[in-house]
């Protein structure tokens, strides 16, 4: 009796009208809907008259979520056209030669990718010259102009201020100028300002009310001899690292965290102030809008650390480490967070992505100077099982590699990374050039590309054990060998080749049928 009851149920909602059915469906993830769909022709037939249905099909199947507000006068079947033609374009066998298209700033200076601008920058020992120009693509224009130049004089708020770090998001018009005041709060205190300004105007950012960030009360430790600072940004979120190295060998650091855009801003939500010697962070990146992920180190191991910040008026708090058997001690974490989260509002970039990768389908690298990539996938960072337990060595407790590790990365001997975006790396390898691998699974059956699953054993020198491997790829491209790339960056549309002609760099990109011009 239940049997037909349920029968009936069934049959009454496939009675439903087309719309209904596929209102209902448009509740359900990606996966369930092709489920659905896959179970009778009637839901089938509702998934193939629904663009809006496709669309969060395809979307899943290609590891993406939809930037909101991001091009607003596209349909969803333009967007869904635009989908599938990127998905195809990666999935070709060929790759459309880099071509030569502009003049770079001379010598190498380090460069980053945000909004669809380019900029570089040079920070010498010490921070006393700081050159950082960005470029914005144009493809009416032959070749590019720069459209900003900054140095450290412009912004500098005090002669005796030390300007340590510039870092840009063209995607939110957003500038951030970290230096170390020549003036302290109190005798035995650091203290570092942080300056957000708009890029367009060289003027404090209209959202930020002229109101700087002040960060890093850490107790002194001997004399100033050198320093890192990094400064990481997504969307309305700023971190800012700094570690004084002194004179006694003991570094004191702290990671500190503010939302830039909050009219009255706490400065609580901060971790570190002590004195870690060679265990502080050597590396950290935004997960999300709630939790960062930090790369530390000793002498005998690294970690992988989970913090959140869900309440900013409170420090940040640790949620989960996992041990990661690398000796070598100046690996660092490769930047996969190309999640730069815009504002409708302050949005002025050449080019807004449609789409960015979803945080599960996400991969993260870990590298030692060419002797070896260790990719591993977010997914287990962020949801580990309850059966892994921390175990407590060295006075440091942590998921043992050989709980989570081994089915959740894929380590490659004699490579470096190129460039890493959402689940696609580039990987430079010594014997087979640059190629493009990808890690997400649904895409990669879709595809028809070869999976490769089987375990792989690694044993160098800069790892503390030898390592057995077995996170699922497949090699999706064949790059162009050249020794004069100096740098790659990616994302869902296109990937960026800064390379050198002779001794002039340039850069170009290209991807699929179409060559997109930086």
């Amino acid at each position: 009796m239940d049997g037909d009851a349920k029968q009936q149920g069934v049959s009454h909602i496939l009675r439903l009208a087309e719309e209904l059915l596929c209102h209902i469906l448009s509740f359900l993830s990606f996966r369930d809907i092709v489920i659905c769909a896959s179970s009778c022709r009637t839901l089938r037939a509702a998934l193939d008259g629904s663009t809006e249905l496709q669309y969060v099909v395809e979307l899943g199947v290609n590891g993406l979520s939809p930037v909101v507000g991001s091009h607003p006068h596209l349909s969803t079947s333009e967007k869904l056209q635009l989908l599938r033609r990127a998905a195809s374009q990666w999935n070709s066998a060929e790759f459309i030669p880099t071509t030569t298209i502009c003049p770079l700033p001379d010598g190498d200076p380090e460069d980053e990718m945000t909004g669809g601008c380019m900029h570089f920058s040079e920070q010498p020992y010490r921070g006393e010259v700081i050159d950082l120009r960005a470029y914005k693509p144009d493809p009416a224009e032959q070749p590019p102009s720069s459209i900003r130049r900054w140095s450290c004089e412009d912004f500098a708020q005090n002669p005796s201020d030390s300007v340590r770090l510039i870092r840009i998001d063209a995607s939110q018009d957003l500038m951030v100028v970290a230096a170390m005041l020549g003036t302290r709060f109190e005798e035995d205190q650091y203290l570092f300002r942080l300056d957000l300004f708009s890029m367009s105007t060289n003027e404090w950012h209209p959202l930020a009310g002229r109101r700087p960030l002040f960060s890093h009360r850490a107790t002194r430790a001997g004399g100033w001899a050198a320093g890192r600072t990094l400064v990481r940004i997504h969307g309305p979120f700023v971190a800012f690292y700094a570690c004084p190295f002194s004179d006694d060998g003991l570094d004191a650091w702290s990671i500190q965290v503010w939302n830039w855009r909050e009219r009255i801003i706490s400065d609580n939500c901060v971790v570190g102030d002590g004195h870690f010697g060679f265990t502080g962070p050597h590396d950290f990146d935004f997960l999300d809008s709630e939790r960062l992920l930090v790369y530390s180190f000793t002498c005998e191991s690294a970690y992988l650390s989970v913090y959140s910040f869900s309440d900013l008026s409170k420090p940040l708090e640790f949620r989960t480490r996992y041990a990661v058997p690398i000796q070598y001690p100046w690996s660092s974490i490769v930047n996969f967070s190309s999640n730069h989260v815009p504002s409708q509002q302050t949005c002025h970039a050449h080019k807004r992505s449609l789409w960015v990768p979803t945080l599960e389908d996400r991969v993260v690298a870990l590298v030692a100077g060419g002797s070896f990539s260790l990719i591993i996938s977010i997914r287990a960072l962020l949801h580990p099982p309850t059966y892994w337990k921390e175990v407590r060595t060295d006075g440091i407790s942590a998921i043992p590699w050989e709980t989570w590790g081994p089915s959740n990365a894929r380590c490659i001997c004699q490579s470096d990374i190129r460039c890493i975006s959402g689940y696609r790396v580039v990987l430079d390898t010594r014997h087979h050039g640059n190629m493009v691998l990808d890690f997400n699974l649904c895409r990669i059956r879709r595809s028809g590309s070869k999976i490769v699953s089987n375990d792989t054993i690694s044993q160098v020198s800069s790892l503390s054990q030898e390592l057995t491997t077995s996170l699922p790829y497949a090699q999706v491209k064949n790059l162009p060998t050249s020794e004069l790339v100096a740098s790659m960056h990616m994302d869902e549309e296109m990937l960026v080749v800064k390379r050198f002609a002779g001794a002039t760099p340039s850069f170009a990109s290209s991807l699929g049928d179409e060559h997109v011009v930086f």
